[in-house]
C-alpha cells in the first residue's frame, strides 16, 4: 500500500468519524428539543390551572358578593313593604277607634249590638249563670234588652234562660276623652264571665278591634315557627347578641370570628339557608365563637323543614325558621346583650306530660280494679275450674256388683277388660258397674275377628303385634312369620299405665301401609291399641279376639322363647337335684 491509499483510507475514516459525531449531535438536539416542550407545556399547564383555580374562586366571589346584594336590596323592600304595611294597619287601627266612639252614639243601633255581642258571650260560656259588666253610660241599654238576649240565646241552645246578674258596683272604664287621655278606657260591649270568675269573655268593642288587628298583621310570632334544634336546648333556652353572618350564607369561614374564651356576651348568628348543607354552617358559626345559629329559608312560603346533619362536634344550638321571620331578625339585629332570645317550644313537652299521666291513671287504676276485684271473684274461679270432683263413698257402695265369669258374660256386661286401667278381669273378682258403662268396648267390638280369622290373616302375610308385657311374651305366644312384641301397658309401682311410646314404637317398625293383626291375652289391651293405632292413621289393622288364650284354645302353633326353655329345664334339673339330696338326707337317719 503507498502513500495515497494510506491518505485515501484516513480521509475515509476522518469522513465517517464526522458523520458519526454530526448524527450524534442531532440526536442530542432532537432530544433536549423534545424534553424542552414536554416541561414548557408542564408549565404552562400548571400555570393554566392556577389561572382557572383563581378565576373560578373569583367568579364565587362575585356570585357571592352580587347575592349578597340582591338579598339586601330584595330585604330592603321588602322591610319597606312590611313597614309600610304596619303604618297602613295602624293607621286603620287609629280609625277604627276613633269611629268606635261614634257607634255608641247611635242608641237604636248600639242597642242591637249591645244584644248581639251578649248572645254572642252566652253562646260562649254556655253557663247557666253568668256576671255582665257594662261602663256605666250603657247600664239602663244593658237592662232593657237582657229578656230578649236570654229569650234569643234560649231558642238557639234551646235550653232555658240564663240568669244574668248585672254588676252595678264595678263598671268598665268610660270612653276616651281628652281629660283621661293616657288612663284605661272602653268604647263600648260587655264583659260576661261565670259566677266563680274562671272563665271571662271580654266581648268589648276594643277588644274586638284587637283582634281584627292581629289577623291583619304579618307573621307576628317567630317563636312559633322554631324547628326542632340540631343540639337540644334546655328549658331556660338561650339569650344573646344576634349577628349577621359575613357571609350571609355561613358556606366558609366567618369573618366577624369571636372567641368563646374572649367575651363573656354570648352571640347568636343569623345566617341563611341555601349554597352548602346546614351542617357546613353550623360547624363554621362555631368555629368562629357563635353560641348558637338561626338559619332561616332562602325562599317565601316554604314549609319549615328539619335540618338533617351529623352531631358529633357540635355544641353550639340551631335552630331553622321561616324567611319572612329572618328577615325580621336581621332587620332588628342591633348586636346588644340579651336582645335575642331561643326557647324550647312547650306544646309538645306539654302533650307528652299529659300522655304520661294518663297511662300513669290507666295503671293505677288497672292495679286496684285487680286489687278490689280479683280477692272477690277468685275463689269462686277456683272452685269453679279446678273443683275436685269426689263421689261420696256412700255413693260409692250402691253401685250394682256381679262376680266376673269369663264363661258367663251376658249382653249388659260382656267386657273382660277394666275400660280404665286396661288389665283383665279374673274368674271371680266382683266388680262394680259403673254408671257410664263404657260404651267404647262396643265400639271397638266391630274391629276384631276370632282366632280363626286371625289365623289366616297371619297366613297370608299379616303382621302380628303382641301387645303384651315382655314377661308375658317370653313365656309364650302366637307363631307367625312376622312378629313384634310392642307392650301397651307398662307395670309401674303406682299401677299399670299406658306405655307414652306406644305409637313410636309400632312406627319405627312398622307402615301405615302395613297390613297388622294385634292381639294380647284375653283380647282387651288389644282392642285399646287397634282403636289407638287407628286413630294414628295406619289403614288396616285388626283386633285378635280373645287374645293369646283363644289361639290357645284352638291348639294353633305357640312358640316359647329359648331363654325360657332353658331356665324351665335348668329348674326342673335343680328341682330333681334337691329332691335326690332329701332323699339321701332322709335315708341317713333312722
Amino acid at each position: 500500500m503507498n502513500d495515497a491509499d494510506v491518505s485515501k483510507q484516513i480521509q475515509q475514516m476522518v469522513r465517517f468519524i464526522r458523520q458519526e459525531a454530526e448524527e450524534k449531535a442531532n440526536e442530542i438536539s432532537v432530544s433536549a428539543e423534545e424534553e424542552f416542550n414536554i416541561e414548557k407545556l408542564q408549565l404552562v399547564e400548571a400555570e393554566k390551572k392556577k389561572i382557572r383555580q383563581e378565576y373560578e374562586r373569583k367568579e364565587k366571589q362575585v356570585e357571592v358578593r352580587k347575592k349578597i346584594e340582591y338579598s339586601m336590596q330584595l330585604n330592603a323592600s321588602r322591610i319597606k313593604v312590611l313597614q309600610a304595611q304596619d303604618d297602613v294597619v295602624n293607621a286603620m287601627k287609629e280609625a277604627a277607634g276613633k269611629d268606635l266612639l261614634n257607634v255608641s252614639g247611635d242608641h237604636h243601633v248600639y242597642k242591637e249590638l249591645l244584644k248581639d255581642l251578649i248572645v254572642q258571650s252566652l253562646l260562649r260560656l254556655k253557663e247557666s249563670s253568668v256576671l255582665l259588666r257594662c261602663r256605666k253610660d250603657d247600664l239602663h241599654l244593658v237592662e232593657s234588652i237582657l229578656d230578649s238576649a236570654k229569650q234569643e240565646y234560649a231558642e238557639k241552645v234551646n235550653v232555658h234562660a240564663p240568669e244574668i246578674i248585672v254588676d252595678n258596683r264595678v263598671y268598665l272604664p268610660p270612653a276616651p276623652s281628652h281629660h283621661n287621655a293616657h288612663g284605661p278606657y272602653c268604647s263600648g260591649g260587655v264583659v260576661l264571665a261565670s259566677r266563680d270568675g274562671k272563665i271571662v269573655c271580654e266581648n268589648t268593642l276594643d277588644a274586638r278591634l284587637d283582634v281584627v288587628f292581629r289577623k291583619k298583621l304579618p307573621e307576628n310570632t317567630v317563636v312559633s315557627e322554631i324547628r326542632e334544634a340540631a343540639v337540644g336546648l334546655n328549658r331556660s333556652g338561650i339569650c344573646g347578641a344576634l349577628q349577621v353572618a359575613n357571609p350571609l350564607d355561613a358556606c366558609s369561614s366567618l369573618h366577624n370570628r369571636f372567641g368563646f374564651n374572649e367575651t363573656e356576651q354570648v352571640r347568636i348568628a343569623l345566617i341563611e339557608r341555601g349554597e352548602c348543607p346546614f351542617e357546613n354552617k353550623i360547624r363554621n358559626a362555631q368555629n368562629g365563637g357563635f353560641r348558637a345559629a338561626i338559619v332561616y329559608d332562602d325562599r317565601d312560603k316554604r314549609n319549615l323543614v328539619y335540618m338533617m346533619m351529623n352531631p358529633e362536634g357540635i355544641k353550639v344550638h340551631a335552630v331553622f325558621v321561616s324567611k319572612l321571620a329572618g328577615e325580621i331578625l336581621k332587620e332588628h339585629a342591633r348586636g346588644k346583650e340579651s336582645e335575642c332570645c331561643i326557647y324550647l317550644s312547650h306544646s309538645d313537652t306539654a302533650w307528652t306530660v299529659l300522655a304520661i299521666s294518663f297511662l300513669s291513671l290507666l295503671v293505677i287504676l288497672a292495679f286496684l280494679i285487680i286489687a278490689f276485684v280479683m280477692p272477690r271473684h277468685w275463689p269462686n274461679w277456683q272452685r269453679t275450674h279446678f273443683h275436685c270432683k269426689i263421689v261420696d263413698v256412700r255413693m260409692l257402695e250402691g253401685l250394682p256388683r256381679f262376680t266376673f265369669h269369663s264363661t258367663h258374660l251376658n249382653c249388659n256386661h260382656s267386657g273382660e277388660t277394666c275400660a280404665i286401667c286396661l288389665e283383665d278381669y279374673k274368674d271371680g273378682e266382683i266388680l262394680k258397674v259403673l254408671p257410664c258403662q263404657h260404651d267404647q268396648e262396643g265400639n271397638l267390638a266391630s274391629e276384631s275377628v276370632n282366632a280363626i280369622g286371625s289365623k289366616g290373616l297371619l297366613e297370608s302375610g299379616y303382621v302380628y303385634v303382641d301387645v303384651r308385657m315382655v314377661e308375658e311374651f317370653k313365656k309364650g305366644h302366637v307363631h307367625a312369620e312376622k312378629i313384634f312384641n310392642v307392650p301397651y301397658m307398662l307395670k309401674t309401682p303406682v299401677g299399670w299405665l299406658k306405655n307414652p311410646k306406644f305409637l313410636k314404637e309400632i312406627s319405627a317398625v312398622c307402615k301405615e301401609d302395613d297390613h297388622l293383626v294385634v292381639g294380647c291375652q284375653s283380647g282387651g289391651r288389644s282392642r285399646h291399641a287397634t282403636a289407638d293405632l287407628l286413630s294414628a292413621g295406619f289403614k288396616d289393622v285388626s283386633n285378635m279376639g280373645g287374645g293369646y288364650l283363644a289361639w290357645m284354645d284352638n291348639k294353633y302353633p305357640l312358640k316359647v322363647e329359648e331363654n325360657v326353655e332353658e331356665a324351665s329345664s335348668a329348674a326342673i334339673k335343680s328341682f330333681k337335684k334337691i329332691k335326690c339330696i332329701i332323699k339321701l338326707s332322709s335315708a341317713s337317719f333312722p
